[in-house]
């Protein structure tokens, strides 16, 4: 008789029809003279979100850009910018930024082309507060239902799908320019001033997402006590309509006997949907039945909170990811009850299976249900998302929402109260090292406040190379490293060791410098008078006039750079060349005289050139004109180097127009006239005209060939040795140091 009687209980519990939404959503302005609809709008509630029980929202409605019309595409913030405007809506958001409007907005989407979760998603990242998605079925006689895709966690926005016409209705009221406010609103009736009804509706094989939240709700249930009843039901079906069932013993599918239980009357699916491996629906179907055995004895004991405790513990302990009917049996079922000192199941298991299964199968053809799971509150669907996360509270967890606002307000018990969660920690809560409220052994316990090291108040946290506890960062060239690293910032160094700096070897092997092969072969730096960029010329060519002078009152240290290009220019103008052909070979300090002694020759083409050349050299006028041509200059700083020159000696060392080298000429340039004069008169007695040797041209032009381009440029002077010092410059062995080219 009790059993009979605890039967009807449910069917009564679960017998009234559920109603197809539980909020109410019309438009407030404009009003219905000005041609809104009339009343509530016909609509049907997601099963997603967190709609706010007990209370609603005001908003003006705001159709979704041209551009996407259904939402099915992340808003571009200027799409969104210029819907705003067109809706009247006021708003902070810039075209190209992601700031919230300055008013909260509805959604206007039209139905079709993606998933429901998919738009409300959309939707929430536009800033919308709501989402209304329009049927675009006009011959349509109900609405779809917005079910859960299984990713709308994130969603947190309420959303609702009205019908074609009232859809049409409502975009031509915002269409006239004018703002369109609608309000939603959510309700829960309210049975019993004292007493909420709520039916869970699961299966014993609960995927994590699903153990998750029942391991949560617990806490709340019994923080809630005894003003809340709940109640499981369990995904099956009937065999019959599977054609399981002995009627079709001569056409039932093979797998039936895999899938369902008591003469494959009931049924249910493979939970692994491979029959092949893992559990089957019939291993499941049998943990159904002593789950809804060991729920009747714990109620009539009024020990229904212990019913859940044996649910979370034995998904934690024979319900791994990967189980099977070794794990997921009656012998794993039986420790866990004896671990919690729960009754025997033997008898009801044995005599009852079939009644209870039979009201499971007669409440779900009442309901029409079509999510699994599924949580009803006074037969209200929750359209919600099906979490309770932590810290614990209304806005938390959607199903504490609606159970409190199906209470009377002056009724409900202190667990709805928003201070009883920020100020309790009920078991099995506890408070963790960090102060926080959570269950321990979980992924929250500890965690707020501990150190990437896992221990509470450490302080030790991730560097920026992502090692725990480490000190490292980036280096100045982009790579991760310990602060200490001794190759910190050494990757990217120049040839200076700047990092990321601009300097770099030149040709010549020098830091920062210019240098590059010449025409002769040699690497020298860009502005070495030395160098030959357009053709190979060298002292050995017969055709080149070879020679030295001796500038007396200069230093080595002063003749470089613009210096030396007025020396070239000088004697190209004394001789009658190009600066090109009067080639600098080198040039050293020579301490006992005081002076810079340059070496260089003048390359010529040709006997004519050669002659003149020659003769030049030897005039004592050409000292002469050199040092005239080197001060003539515009430069005060160049003029005043020059200027120290006390006088030039100039002779020529070796050309074929001549048979033996003449002795110096030298040309006193400040205060020695009269020594001047002295040495031209001695010059002009010691010249000998040399006999001009006569060389067969075919000889000469062989000997040319073999040597133009083959002799190495070497010292035309034995006595100077000469070194590079930077690939630019060098110094004469027994020099002062001073630096040379």
């Amino acid at each position: 008789m009790a059993k009979r009687a605890f039967a009807g209980r449910l069917l009564l519990l679960l017998g009234l029809q559920l109603s197809l939404c539980s909020a109410t959503f019309r438009v407030v302005v404009p009003t219905v003279g000005e041609g809104a609809p009339n009343g509530s709008i016909a609509h049907r509630v997601a099963h997603f979100g967190r709609p706010p029980y007990g209370r609603g929202l005001v908003a003006a409605l705001v159709p979704a850009p041209a551009s996407d019309s259904r939402g099915c595409e992340p808003f571009a913030d200027a799409a969104v910018h210029k819907a705003l405007q067109q809706a009247g809506v006021e708003s902070d958001r810039a075209e190209d930024a992601g700031d919230a409007a300055a008013e909260p907005f509805v959604l206007l989407v039209e139905r079709g082309g993606c998933h429901f979760v998919a738009k409300a998603r959309h939707a929430q990242a536009a800033g919308a507060v709501g989402l209304v998605v329009v049927d675009t079925d006009a011959a349509a006689k109900a609405l779809p239902i917005m079910a859960d895709d299984g990713t709308a966690g994130d969603v947190h926005i309420p959303s609702v799908i009205i019908g074609y016409t009232d859809g049409q209705q409502l975009a031509t009221l915002v269409s006239r320019g004018r703002k369109t406010i609608v309000e939603l609103q959510w309700d829960v009736p309210v049975r019993a001033a004292r007493h909420v009804d709520v039916a869970m509706w699961l299966s014993s094989r609960m995927p994590p997402p699903v153990a998750r939240f029942v391991r949560q709700f617990r806490v709340v249930l019994q923080a809630l006590g005894p003003s809340v009843t709940l109640t499981p039901f369990y995904d099956v079906y009937d065999g019959h309509a599977w054609g399981c069932s002995v009627d079709h013993a001569d056409d039932r599918p093979a797998h039936c006997p895999q899938l369902c239980i008591l003469n494959e009357t009931v049924c249910a699916y493979d939970p692994d949907r491979d029959n092949t491996a893992g559990l089957d629906g019939r291993d499941v179907l049998e943990e159904d039945v002593r789950q809804l055995c060991l729920h009747r004895a714990l109620s009539s004991a009024n020990r229904s909170d212990e019913f859940w405790d044996y649910v979370v513990h034995f998904h934690e302990r024979c319900s791994p990811a990967d189980a099977t009917a070794a794990q997921f049996n009656a012998d794993c079922s039986r420790v866990v009850r004896q671990s919690l000192q729960l009754p025997s199941l033997e008898r009801c298991i044995r005599l009852d299976s079939a009644a209870l299964l039979a009201t499971q199968l007669s409440a779900r053809q009442t309901l029409h249900l079509v999510d699994i799971p599924t949580l009803l509150v006074n037969d209200v669907p929750l359209a919600a998302s099906l979490t309770c996360d932590e810290p614990i509270s209304a806005a938390t967890c959607p199903p504490l929402a609606m159970i409190c606002a199906a209470f009377d307000a002056s009724a409900a018990p202190p667990a709805c109260a928003p201070s009883f969660w920020s100020e309790r920690c009920l078991p099995p809560l506890e408070r963790d090292a960090c102060g926080d409220c959570t269950q321990r052994n979980t992924s929250t316990w500890n965690q707020r406040c501990a150190g990437c090291d896992g221990v509470p108040h450490s302080g030790v946290r991730v560097d920026e190379c992502g090692v725990c506890g480490g000190d490292g960062s980036f280096d100045a060239c982009g790579r991760c490293l310990p602060a200490g690293a001794a190759d910190r910032d050494q990757s990217c160094t120049d040839c200076h060791g700047v990092p990321n700096g601009p300097a770099h070897l030149d040709a010549c092997g020098v830091c920062g410098g210019h240098g590059s092969f010449d025409a002769c072969g040699l690497c020298l730096d860009a502005l070495d008078p030395r160098r030959q960029n357009i053709a190979c010329r060298v002292a050995e060519d017969p055709d080149a006039v070879s020679a030295k002078m001796n500038l007396v009152g200069l230093g080595l240290r002063d003749f470089r750079g613009s210096v030396v290009r007025r020396f070239q220019e000088a004697v190209a103008s004394a001789c009658g060349v190009s600066s090109a052909d009067a080639i600098l070979v080198r040039s050293v300090d020579e301490p006992h005289t005081g002076a810079v002694a340059v070496l260089f020759f003048v390359a010529c083409g040709g006997d004519e050139c050669r002659e003149r050349v020659t003769h030049s050299l030897q005039d004592p006028m050409t000292a002469q004109l050199i040092a005239a041509k080197m001060k003539d200059v515009d430069d005060a700083q160049q003029n005043a180097v020059v200027s120290g020159i006390a006088h030039i000696a100039l002779h020529v060392t070796s050309s074929s127009a001549s048979g033996s080298p003449l002795a110096p000429l030298e040309i006193l340039t400040k205060d020695y006239a009269v020594n001047a004069l002295v040495a031209l008169v001695a010059i002009a007695a010691i010249l000998v005209v040399g006999v001009v040797r006569v060389r067969d041209d075919r000889m000469r032009r062989e000997f040319q060939q073999l040597v133009s381009r083959y002799a190495p440029l070497t010292a035309m002077d034995d006595d100077y040795e000469y070194e590079f010092d930077g690939g630019a410059r060098g110094r004469a062995s027994g020099s002062t140091g001073a630096d040379a080219w």
